[in-house]
């Protein structure tokens, strides 16, 4: 199983592929670009479930791993991604309306499962009563050992909330913490390097080409 540490995982997601035609317009022609770049790992977001175009996808990807999101809940589908061969998968607003069944999910997929934790100014996306960090307590209560803290600073257009991240990875010191969101910047790999992060995310930035991925992986690697 690939590791989620010093890592720049480019994101690639329909959103970006009707957007942007800088690295091409579908799945695999992004994928492919991603992994000449030197991608160990590759986050790809669906609409839903998508098991035949994730083995697609590996079977033309080679030794880069995939990290699955989208709409995924069942274990059924959970396994039927794992066995096509992606090395994650991505759940965020599910366990966050069934916080019970985090743990028999984590009994049956192990290190496999990536929890999302979806911010918005302090509080849960999916549950605005939850506060952020009580989530992410919940989820080290029960012993998760991947999860990414997914800012709202893209779609508020600021900066990256650094404070509380900060505040997440003190409490998550045996977990693999992994940024997304807002990401723009050297800097930004820079401060969140400093702040603890073991991957950082990127999307919107590299599909505009503000962001150099080799140069990102090499600062953030160094």
């Amino acid at each position: 199983m690939k590791k989620l540490t010093k890592d720049i995982i480019p994101a690639v997601e329909k959103e970006y592929l009707s957007k942007y035609s800088l690295f091409g317009n579908k799945y695999i022609e992004v994928c492919k670009y991603f992994q000449r770049q030197g991608a160990d790992l590759i986050q790809v977001i669906f609409d839903h479930p998508k098991i035949k175009l994730v083995k697609t996808l590996m079977d033309k990807l080679d030794s880069t791993g995939l990290i699955i999101g989208g709409n995924i809940s069942h274990k059924k589908e959970i396994k039927g991604i794992l066995t096509a061969g992606a090395e994650f998968v991505v759940i965020g607003r599910y366990f966050v309306l069934h916080p019970e069944r985090i743990k028999g999910y984590l009994e049956y997929f192990g290190k496999h499962l990536i929890f999302s934790v979806d911010d918005s100014r302090g509080y849960i996306t999916a549950n605005k009563n939850i506060k952020t960090l009580d989530y992410v307590n919940i989820l080290v209560q029960n012993k998760a050992k991947n999860m990414v803290y997914v800012s709202d600073a893209t779609k508020l257009k600021g900066e990256i909330n650094l404070r509380l991240f900060k505040q997440i990875r003190k409490i998550t010191k045996n977990s693999s913490l992994i940024y997304s969101g807002g990401v723009q910047t050297i800097n930004d790999i820079i401060n969140l390097k400093n702040a603890g992060a073991d991957s950082i995310i990127a999307g919107t930035a590299l599909y505009e080409n503000s962001l150099n991925y080799k140069e990102a992986v090499k600062v953030f690697r160094s």
